[in-house]
């Protein structure tokens, strides 16, 4: 009796086979054997963790000093500032853990090494992405947690459905739109080859002001944190819109995700851009 026609997979047919799912699995397995590698020295991992969540608590605590002699800084309290805080450092602190690896292109890059990514079935910007991922980043997650956790108990937004929901989406649109960042300044290197670059560091240090609101700088700052380098889009506008209810917070969501889509697409750009230029160590 002839055997079943065994059933023909849809191309929407979620099977191991499916192209997403290998980049997924493929994705896990590099970032298990990264943070394997990393937690073989556990000491360098305790002290690193340790070092993100001193110097951040650091940071935080010289504004805590300063609003126990002032009520508010133009209105903010030191409970919502503690929210545009938190929400600064923890996507931040989520790439460090999981994209740190983009920071290692320029060099690779420069001493010829970036070759090896483009003759391996696999995507050079996962390789890229999951080259390094450090465990340092955690301190960052858990001060940023637990200023949330007090922040709300202290009333700086009403727990709720809505609420954590806003927390969700602003977290991982600030991983999309620190990432993108990251990805974008380090793939200057396409261009300029050089050894040392300014840009990316540069960037990545005034992610820092994205710490306290838009309103205490000058409008034009506000509008290269809003349009130019989005940092805004991290602390500041999610703080609005855990505020907001109705048509105002769908607003703002939207606002969150159509800058991180822009900038995740403007990333994309320079990258492939720069990928097409790249014609090898020789």
């Amino acid at each position: 009796m002839p055997s079943p026609t065994p059933r023909d997979p849809s191309p929407r047919d979620p099977s191991p086979g499916h192209p997403s799912l290998r980049y997924l699995s493929s994705a896990a397995k590099l970032y298990r054997i990264r943070l394997q590698s990393q937690l073989e020295y556990k000491a360098d991992f305790v002290i690193g963790v340790l070092g993100a969540f001193c110097l951040h608590a650091a940071g935080f605590g010289t504004v805590w000093i300063i609003l126990r002699q002032v009520p508010d800084i133009a209105g903010w309290t030191i409970w919502q500032l503690s929210v545009t805080y938190a929400l600064a450092i923890v996507p931040r602190g989520l790439c460090v853990m999981l994209f740190d690896g983009v920071w290692e292109l320029r060099h690779l890059v420069v001493k010829g090494e970036f070759d090896q990514f483009l003759t391996r079935p696999l995507s050079p910007l996962l390789q890229l992405c999951t080259l390094r991922a450090n465990p340092a980043g955690a301190g960052d997650v858990v001060l940023g947690l637990a200023l949330l956790v007090l922040a709300a108990r202290h009333g700086a937004f009403a727990v709720s459905a809505a609420s954590l929901a806003v927390l969700v989406v602003a977290v991982c649109n600030g991983v999309v739109v620190v990432g993108s960042l990251n990805l974008a300044t380090n793939s200057l290197v396409f261009w300029d080859g050089a050894e040392q670059n300014s840009v990316s560091i540069l960037v990545g240090n005034t992610a820092d002001l994205a710490k306290f609101p838009l309103t205490l700088y000058d409008s034009a700052v506000a509008f290269v944190f809003t349009f130019v380098l989005p940092f805004g889009l991290l602390s500041y506008y999610p703080t609005l819109a855990l505020a907001s209810g109705g048509l105002e917070l769908l607003g703002r969501i939207a606002l969150l995700l159509l800058g991180g889509a822009a900038t995740l697409t403007a990333a994309g750009l320079i990258w492939r851009a720069g990928l097409r230029r790249y014609q090898g160590a020789g």
